[in-house]
């Protein structure tokens, strides 16, 4: 057995270190293969009505040829394979026993004479095999090693069996053979009439694939296989059995997309102006309000965790250790940099409040173990203190793995793994819905608008451009600007562009002289993303505390609109279907607290932060909420 396991792990090393991966998927893949089978054979002719019983014989191995032609495909995006193989399988066996006789000798003593009884079987069969194929480290068409497993049938097509006697004691014994002396005889030569028709059992395997080309790869492999029935149907003769071989792997891929069109030639350059044309704006006039209300706004999610290199208990230099006051980032990702700060401010308002820190690593990838998840749970508790949070309100655990550990079949979950979860007791960790007050104003700015020129003139007022026809007009600009709650005036840049001109105009409104109106409560620019556990859509307790304040506030007709997200490990079904889950769970607990006051749309989204970092992964395992 070793003989045959050493070279085979040789090659898995070789194809795990030479596999590439091919830009065209893989729509089929054809096999050609061969090599021994070995089998061993256990027997009992007591109840066969053909062969003699001449006594139990030993199980006995045999060892003989085969060959196979197989069939991959590819499903659920080459994660998985179906296949099956059509082969021709020799196991032919020799069986032997060893009997005495007592006799009476020529002189008229008695004695004993010794015969081994042998019985040599010539089986072979053709084997069907359906099977499930598991790649492992790569897809199907990649992967470093297989593994095969599912139902096996064999057909016989040779089943045959001579069964002889031979004196082997003492010297001069023989036996008598029509009338013949003789020290060996044949009892039977014949075929088994009581042959079972087809054989059931099960087979499994495990392979590697060496690449030989773009297309073409060498397959070792070894396969177990074993039969629930007997080899006859009036004995007991049983089969199990080792295959050691190799097969050429042919891969069927997709046809290459053509070549994208070259680009377009460039645009001609502008005629030459024998005389610069001229461009002009003036007589700026408003009409207009001032809109004033509150505006429901979703404060930036947080990731609760601190994640740390491989086999490394330093905290990253990215993690902003210093509280000066400063305004954290609105963009998730980057305020991730500013985690430890945003939760010190929340424990040091709350006197009643913890920090529970949990150290963990990403398993047996990272060796040093407990001792290394303690030190990273510890520099985290160092930071805490540094920031102004007394050590007697901070407790330390470690484990090997998070208590919602990431995959650690991907790189990626790996990464994930190797964190500290900071966990705030008996305080929120954040505020997520807020109301804020604004101040809009908002009308009409009339401005005329003089060009001698042919190309059209761009208007830019307050970051928005209007594109009017090539001569001289009077333009009616929308404006739509913020303004503070005490503020008196508003100034306003208009700037003209025609080509290489440009004209600027300025100008100022009054705020009090303009009329105010009170408006209701805008929800335009809510966007909310509540996070979920890896691989999981059961609701926390803080999204649910997000999801209470969000219909305590939302007026009553409001339409809910909840996208589902995933982050980007794990196969795209299982993706799509946790996206929905998500969304659907959050729809009927919102619904649980507010009964039907609400208009809901459900749906999963493709906005995604980037996959690139733990925390963007953490915030893409999330719903989106908006409020229209």
């Amino acid at each position: 057995m070793r003989r045959i396991l050493l070279p085979f792990v040789a090659m898995s090393t070789v194809a795990a270190s030479g596999q590439t991966s091919s830009p065209r998927p893989e729509l089929m893949a054809l096999r050609l293969g061969g090599g021994l089978a070995f089998t061993s054979h256990t027997i009992d002719l007591t109840t066969s009505g053909q062969i003699l019983n001449c006594g139990p014989l030993d199980g006995a191995s045999g060892m003989g040829p085969f060959l196979e032609v197989g069939l991959e495909l590819p499903i659920a995006g080459g994660s998985l394979g179906l296949g099956g193989t059509l082969g021709y399988t020799g196991r032919s066996v020799s069986f032997t026993r060893a009997n005495a006789y007592p006799v009476r000798q020529a002189n008229g003593t008695e004695g004993v004479i010794a015969t081994e009884i042998t019985v040599d079987a010539s089986l072979a069969y053709i084997d069907i095999m359906p099977a499930v194929v598991l790649p492992l480290g790569g897809s199907l068409a990649e992967r470093s090693v297989g593994i095969t497993i599912g139902p096996r049938f064999a057909l016989p097509v040779q089943t045959r069996y001579v069964q002889t006697e031979t004196v082997t004691g003492p010297d001069g014994g023989y036996l008598v053979v029509d009338g013949q002396r003789t020290t060996s005889r044949t009892i039977d030569d014949a075929p088994l009439i009581s042959r079972s028709s087809l054989l059931i059992g099960a087979s499994a395997g495990v392979d590697v694939l060496v690449p030989l080309g773009s297309t073409l790869s060498l397959q070792p492999f070894v396969a177990v296989d074993w039969f629930a029935g007997d080899v006859v149907t009036d004995a007991s003769w049983s089969l199990i059995g080792i295959r050691a071989g190799a097969a050429l792997r042919f891969s069927v891929r997709k046809a290459e997309a053509p070549p994208p069109p070259p680009p377009p030639p460039p645009p001609p350059p502008p005629p030459v102006r024998i005389q610069p044309p001229v461009l002009a704006v003036a007589g700026l006039e408003f009409d207009g309000e001032i809109r004033t209300g509150s505006t429901l706004r979703a404060t930036t999610p947080i990731v609760n965790a601190v994640f740390f290199d491989s086999a490394s208990a330093v905290m990253p230099d990215a993690y902003r250790r210093d509280d000066s006051g400063h305004t954290i980032p609105s963009d998730p990702v980057a305020a991730h940099n500013d985690v430890l700060v945003r939760i010190a401010r929340v424990v040091k308002a709350n006197p009643g409040g913890r920090i529970e820190l949990l150290g963990s690593t990403s398993g047996t990838t990272e060796a040093e173990g407990l001792p290394l998840a303690q030190r990273r749970a510890n520099a985290v508790k160092d930071a805490f203190v540094a920031l102004g949070v007394g050590a007697d309100r901070i407790t330390v655990r470690s484990q090997l793995l998070p208590r919602v550990a990431s995959n650690q079949d991907f790189p990626e979950g790996r990464a994930e793994n190797r964190r500290v979860d900071v966990l705030v007791r008996e305080a929120p960790l954040q505020e997520w819905v807020s109301a804020a007050q604004f101040v809009e104003v908002e009308g009409r700015l009339r401005v005329n608008v003089t060009s001698t020129g042919t190309e059209r003139v761009t208007l830019r007022l307050g970051g928005r451009d209007t594109v009017v026809p090539a001569q001289s007009s009077t333009v009616v600009l929308p404006l739509l600007q913020t303004a503070s709650l005490n503020q008196s005036v508003l100034s306003l840049s208009l700037q003209a562009t025609s080509g290489d001109r440009t004209a600027i105009a300025d100008t100022t409104i009054a705020l009090g002289r303009l009329p105010r109106r009170e408006v209701s409560l805008r929800t335009d620019e809510f966007q909310a993303v509540l996070r979920f556990d890896y691989n999981s859509a059961d609701l926390t307790d803080d999204v649910k505390g997000l999801l209470r304040q969000l219909a305590e506030r939302l007026p009553s007709g409001a339409t809910i609109v909840i996208k589902g997200s995933t982050d980007v490990l794990g196969s795209d079904q299982r993706n799509r279907e946790l996206s929905t889950q998500r969304a659907r769970n959050t729809e009927q607990y919102i619904r649980s607290v507010s009964g039907d006051r609400f208009v809901f749309s459900v749906d999963t989204t493709t906005e995604k932060f980037s996959d690139d970092t733990p925390q963007g992964r953490f915030l893409n395992r999330s719903i989106r909420i908006t409020v229209r």
